[in-house]
């Protein structure tokens, strides 16, 4: 039997529901896809990551969304991972021509623009062939019936 968690369900009513991507090694210049948004459009309303391994140089990073239809679009403009910390939190503001930012393991603000992304993929792209550990996770409310995110 089945039973309600109402902390659950306050918290996907009023910051969307969580899902998260574990901690994985993403190096080069490349394109890394951190989660795949299926079935339609859904309201983007937090996305925060932590440095896990730090860059082993310079290299920056920033988010995209990738439609399945249409054209790449940044979310954020680029960070330099480099100079952050391990236990750094990144996140985007929901503004596309502002920067992510990474607070060194105290604390962040969230999101204060929600971002409407289509169905496709959430990526990270990195700007030099560096090694760089994150973790991710993603709060969003579906826009259309049956719509999704999973981590990739």
């Amino acid at each position: 039997m089945s039973q309600l968690n109402p902390l659950k369900s306050f918290a996907e009513l009023t910051i969307g529901k969580r899902v998260d991507r574990a901690a994985a090694e993403t190096g080069g210049i490349a394109t890394h896809v951190l989660f795949n948004i299926k079935g339609g459009r859904v309201v983007l309303r937090g996305v925060v990551g932590e440095i896990t391994v730090g860059a082993s140089g310079a290299t920056n990073i920033q988010l995209q969304s990738n439609p399945d239809v249409g054209t790449t679009a940044v979310l954020d403009t680029v960070v330099a991972a480099n100079a952050q910390e391990v236990g750094t939190l990144l996140c985007i503001t929901g503004a596309v021509a502002d920067a992510m930012y990474g607070v060194s393991a105290g604390a962040i603000q969230s999101m204060v623009r929600d971002l409407i992304l289509p169905a496709g993929a959430i990526e990270l792209t990195s700007s030099a062939a560096k090694t760089i550990s994150t973790k991710w996770s993603v709060f969003y409310v579906p826009l259309d019936d049956g719509a999704y995110v999973e981590a990739a």
